[in-house]
């Protein structure tokens, strides 16, 4: 719980008031340990259901999906390669990793793979303006719902740097698209 303190003076008299709020729900974490040598790589909510991606020590991808953020339950990806990122837009969770991979879920139950067009490592995904834009070594790819391939779009024509990308600038027409640096 935060508190102020406010104080007015009034000739002689000096009246302190103590201004109180409820507890901010970003004041108190609770942490809850799931397995026990596992890597959590990223967290989505939509459709009233958490999606998280993550790895193990033997570096074997897996997925758990939420109602209430408490009780998780583990899902199937349909892939062994780890995922780095998901995102949830316009009814679909798209979660992206190691070797190109991404696939999506109405659900966060039943996952597709998609065909990215490319074996580089994807480490990050987001949805806007109509569109998932997904991002990584040497590439950003971007799909439209509506389109059912992923296109891959190089910045101003070329390959990108070997430092490859790890977040987003902007969202908008596919010719703007450029690396974060």
């Amino acid at each position: 719980m935060k508190t102020m303190m406010a104080a007015a003076a009034t000739g002689a008299l000096l009246v302190v008031t103590q201004l109180c709020r409820g507890a901010d729900p970003l004041d108190s974490w609770t942490l809850q340990r799931i397995g026990n040598n596992n890597y959590f790589t990223s967290v989505a909510f939509g459709g009233g259901q958490f999606v998280v991606t993550g790895f193990d020590t033997n570096l074997t991808s897996f997925l758990l999906t939420s109602t209430d953020g408490v009780n998780w339950t583990p899902g199937n990806s349909g892939t062994t390669n780890i995922l780095n990122d998901v995102t949830y837009g316009q009814g679909q969770f798209v979660a992206v990793g190691d070797h190109g991979t991404i696939i999506h879920s109405p659900d966060g139950t039943n996952w597709t793979e998609a065909i990215s067009g490319t074996t580089n490592l994807l480490t990050t995904v987001a949805y806007g303006n109509d569109q998932f834009i997904a991002a990584g070594f040497r590439s950003i790819l971007y799909s439209g719902l509506s389109s059912s391939a992923v296109q891959d779009q190089r910045a101003g024509g070329t390959e990108l740097p070997d430092s490859g990308v790890h977040g987003l600038c902007e969202l908008g027409d596919a010719d703007k698209h450029r690396p974060y640096r």
